[in-house]
């Protein structure tokens, strides 16, 4: 059931992420298009800030018990070689893709 199908779902599907959404009590396991390459990630314990570059789409994934939070900076969807294997950046020999990321934790 959770294998990418590459369904098209509202990015505020799980909640309103532009302005600041709490998880929900779902697994959140998409990956987010059109990525302005900022997250702020806010709670109790501090400020995490996460900026990147070279990564046009954000992986989220968050299991519904809360104790876990992953965001992935990624060139391409989930399953990308399956399912849009157009959208996957193949490199010829020698050459080389960049993408930089920085976090930072207050």
């Amino acid at each position: 059931d959770m294998i990418p199908n590459g369904d098209i779902a509202a990015s505020n599907l799980s909640g309103d992420w532009e302005h600041g959404a709490t998880l929900p009590g779902d697994l959140i396991d998409n990956s987010f298009v059109l990525w302005d390459g900022k997250a702020l990630i806010e709670d109790a314990a501090g400020t995490i800030e996460i900026s990147a570059s070279g990564a046009p789409l954000l992986h989220i994934y968050a299991p519904p018990d809360g104790k876990t939070l992953c965001l992935e900076p990624v060139t391409h969807a989930a399953d990308a070689i399956n399912t849009e294997p157009g959208d996957v950046n193949c490199l010829p020999p020698g050459t080389t893709a960049t993408m930089e990321m920085r976090i930072t934790a207050r």
